[in-house]
């Protein structure tokens, strides 16, 4: 008896450990069920994840809202050209908290309702983001908190629009590599400032600061850790104010950007060449 119950213990422990697999999917049929194949899909990212293995990846089959997620593994999100989008209220559309690790998100629209606040909120890990689209965030369309923990930031053809009350891109006390984005419609695109402690830096190349109520790119360094920002081949127009720097904040142009066409161009950024 003592064997039988044995081997009923160690199928069901391999049963167990079977249920996480490498790539899941969500649809919007599906259930609540813990497998999340192709075959039976998921109906939501937070139940997709749940079955993930790290370094897995969560796709989707089709055009639906797939609900507000938290990661803390190594993951990808693609929305898989399918048109897979998130509806974020009070909390944010996507929390990224994996410290020393790496996630992907791809492929996804992000609208953030007028209760809320933001798109996506990253406190740790290195964060990709390519082909994602944030409308309507109140506070922030994305904010990397490099305060606790490392984060850094790297977008690709990502637009974020109508932040109606605050920042389009927050960079604080993090690093960012942002390129090929569009970043319009806030009261500041893109605003990088250190955390006490932390130095901000990022990289700014081809993208478009437009249209922001404040400011198309702010650097400050309050906290008086270093801040710099780099900037080549984006244009900065119809804002306010083109370029802010205050604090000690650092703003390096490479002479290849177009500043011009906003109320006021804002103080010229110290240029060098390139070698």
């Amino acid at each position: 008896m003592k064997l039988v119950s044995i081997l009923i213990l160690t199928l069901c422990s391999a049963g167990s450990a079977l249920a996480a697999s490498n790539t899941t999917w969500v649809a919007s049929n599906g259930t609540n069920n813990a497998v999340c194949s192709r075959a039976l899909p998921c109906s939501t990212f937070a139940i997709a994840l749940a079955t993930t293995n790290a370094n897995g990846v969560i796709k989707a089959v089709d055009a639906a809202e797939y609900g507000i997620v938290t990661i803390t593994q190594n993951v990808a999100i693609d929305g898989n050209g399918a048109g897979a989008e998130i509806d974020a209220g009070v909390l944010p559309g996507i929390t990224i908290n994996n410290p020393g690790g790496s996630v992907t998100i791809r492929g996804l629209t992000i609208h953030v309702s007028s209760g809320g606040g933001i798109g996506i909120h990253i406190t740790g890990g290195d964060v990709h983001l390519e082909n994602v689209l944030i409308v309507g965030a109140p506070f922030y369309g994305v904010e990397a908190d490099g305060s606790a923990n490392p984060v850094h930031l790297t977008t690709k053809n990502v637009t974020v629009t109508m932040v109606t009350g605050g920042l389009g891109i927050s960079i604080y006390g993090a690093s960012a590599s942002l390129r090929d984005s569009v970043i319009r419609g806030g009261t500041t695109g893109i605003s990088v400032d250190s955390a006490p402690g932390h130095a901000a830096v990022a990289l700014i190349e081809r993208c478009e600061l437009s249209y922001n109520t404040l400011a198309g790119l702010a650097s400050t360094d309050f906290n008086g850790a270093g801040t710099i920002v780099r900037v080549s081949d984006t244009v900065i127009t119809g804002n306010l104010v083109g370029i802010m720097s205050s604090s000690g904040g650092q703003i390096i142009s490479f002479r290849t950007n177009m500043l011009a066409g906003n109320t006021t161009d804002g103080a010229t950024p110290f240029s060098i060449s390139l070698k």
